[in-house]
């Protein structure tokens, strides 16, 4: 007679995935698509994070995980606007995420020799600076905006916002740049910038 197998039953338990819906919009009302959004979370076991895009509506659909919340945006043509929901055990309501036009600043790269760097790739990146503790202490590498030179070496940013700092990184054929003073402002807009020869 063949042996009878034993028949184990087990109980699976599935959380219920909750999540944060919210439209992103500027100041007349109008949703914006492709805004990124960061979303932070802080509890007992660290932090954590991911990027969310907005749709052709400007809407998101992002998954909810109770802990301390915080949602960091950017958008081309518009200054970051960070959010802090607090402590949550459950998601919010429906938000409506208003971003303000950017401010515009200008710069320009050249090499040792005096002649202009074209096809250079300049990102923005805000500082810790003024940041919420959840995203100031982040591992996250905040890229505000990413613009490249023309011709004449010449570059536009158009997503600053009036009183914040940040900083420049460069790359040209692969490569990045060195160069004094990596600070960026609208108080330092328009910029000059010299450029070492990579190595």
């Amino acid at each position: 007679m063949p042996k009878q197998l034993g028949i184990h039953e087990y109980t699976i338990y599935l959380d219920k995935v909750t999540h944060i819906d919210a439209i992103v919009i500027d100041e007349a009302g109008t949703p914006i698509p492709a805004a990124q959004c960061l979303f932070l979370r802080t509890n007992n076991s660290g932090t954590d994070s991911f990027t969310k895009t907005t749709d052709e509506q400007g809407k998101l659909h992002l998954p909810f995980f109770a802990g301390q919340i915080a949602l960091s945006l950017t958008a081309k043509g518009f200054a970051r606007q960070t959010i802090e929901l607090g402590n949550l055990s459950t998601p919010p309501e429906r938000l409506a995420i208003t971003l303000t036009r950017g401010r515009t600043g200008y710069g320009q790269l050249w090499a040792e020799n005096g002649q202009p760097i074209p096809n250079a790739t300049i990102r923005i990146l805000a500082t810790r600076e003024g940041l919420p503790s959840i995203l100031a202490n982040s591992s996250q590498t905040l890229i505000d905006d990413e613009t490249t030179t023309n011709e004449q070496g010449q570059f536009t940013t158009n997503s600053l916002a009036p009183d914040r700092n940040y900083q420049l990184r460069i790359t040209s054929d692969g490569k990045e740049l060195e160069f004094e003073d990596s600070t960026f402002s609208l108080k330092q807009s328009p910029r000059n910038i010299t450029c070492k020869s990579p190595q």
